[in-house]
């Protein structure tokens, strides 16, 4: 089980985001608000800061402690008119050092385009595309399946349904592609429920991805790694094809 970070919060979507309007998305499927102008948002899943109403910078104490993987990230939102009524574009950058339990060995950076349309109050649309790109990625998070054609890219293609059963009540519904570059493709799925008050928010679900086609990888031909503590370590796509990622957040506004 793998996380990565990003800060970007839902709800009333189209405006800026205020107070109550708090929510993230999921671990591969952001949504595409931000934090508003010398806001923070911070929590056990990101920590945020708004620069300007368009731009904010964060990162994500859940990689820095669980995954020894600090993160770099920023994005830019804008409105716009039409279909696509906002898009953010994010950019981040993981590195892996040893402290910790120091499981993982991986350096990458990962571009995410999340376009957003608000159908109405009951539900939201949001598409996202996703390019990783892999430095080193000899124990990865589990957003790296195994390449059989070892490219460093992982491209992923995926949706975040949105609804909001009441004002304060709500769940997501996520469904794509992981590597659909790779002979050896993946279907990802998640859901989760969701309770937001006027300054936070606690998020609770799962999201799983699958191998789908004929194509396998043959756990058998991977390396093991021993860490700092003299253990040994493997991605956890050499010990199952389909992971299970923690879709867990609480989150406040400061």
């Amino acid at each position: 089980m793998k996380k990565f970070f990003i800060s970007l919060n839902l709800a009333a979507l189209f405006a800026l985001p205020t107070q109550a309007d708090v929510l993230m998305g999921h671990n591969l499927t952001p949504t595409s608000n931000h934090v508003a102008r010398q806001q923070i948002m911070a929590g056990t899943y990101a920590i945020t800061y708004g620069i300007t109403d368009e731009i904010s910078v964060g990162t994500s104490p859940w990689l820095i402690w669980q995954y020894n993987m600090p993160v770099l990230g920023a994005k830019y939102s804008f409105e716009m008119e039409g279909y696509l009524q906002r898009i953010t574009v994010e950019q981040l950058y993981l590195k892996t050092f040893k402290y910790a339990q120091d499981l993982y060995q991986q350096e990458s950076t990962w571009t995410r385009i999340t376009a957003t349309h608000r159908y109405d109050a009951l539900y939201t649309l949001h598409a996202n595309f996703g390019i990783q790109y892999f430095i080193d990625d000899t124990v990865a998070f589990s957003m790296r399946p195994m390449p059989l054609n070892q490219t460093p890219l992982t491209l992923s293609l995926t949706t975040l349904h949105e609804f909001n059963i009441t004002e304060s009540f709500g769940a997501f519904v996520e469904g794509g592609v992981l590597a659909f570059n790779y002979p050896n493709r993946y279907v990802h799925t998640g859901v989760s429920g969701f309770y937001k008050w006027t300054s936070g928010y606690i998020q609770l679900g799962i999201s799983k991805t699958m191998p789908i086609g004929s194509d396998r990888m043959d756990p058998s031909s991977l390396t093991a790694h021993k860490n700092s503590n003299n253990q040994w370590r493997t991605g956890i796509y050499g010990v199952t094809e389909a992971p299970i990622h923690p879709e867990v957040q609480v989150q406040f506004l400061l």
